[in-house]
């Protein structure tokens, strides 16, 4: 699902959307295909959960990039990405695996930035 504040962009129409079934968007998608078919240079990358689907995102775009020779430059906005917090009280009582936010939103962004992804604050 696109949120509300992509679609009402101007550039919008402009975008391609890659559906997903998994937590990586390059299984079973035609992500590659699309990103080979063009002449990038920067490729700015955003998402929920830091952790998850952003950092499977962001490394396998830096990764094909690197295997491919390709001189791409991948970018993080730290403002544009986050992920969520479940304590271990309440993990506890629902049988989850606790997932502390704050630290492995650091720790995530730490090891992108470790892997040649560029960790800026925001984008203006």
């Amino acid at each position: 699902m696109t949120i509300k504040e992509l679609i009402e962009l101007s550039s919008f129409p402009t975008y391609k959307l890659i559906f997903k079934n998994s937590i990586s968007t390059a299984i079973d998608t035609d992500l590659e295909d699309w990103l080979l078919a063009r002449n990038l240079k920067k490729i700015i990358v955003v998402g929920d959960c830091t952790d998850l689907c952003t950092y499977q995102l962001a490394m396998y775009i830096k990764l094909l990039g690197i295997a491919k020779g390709l001189p791409w430059e991948v970018i993080l906005p730290e403002n544009a990405v986050e992920t969520y917090d479940l304590p271990v009280e309440t993990a506890e009582k629902i049988g989850a695996v606790p997932h502390p936010g704050d630290l492995l939103h650091i720790i995530f962004l730490y090891h992108m930035a470790l892997n040649g992804i560029n960790i800026v604050k925001k984008i203006v």
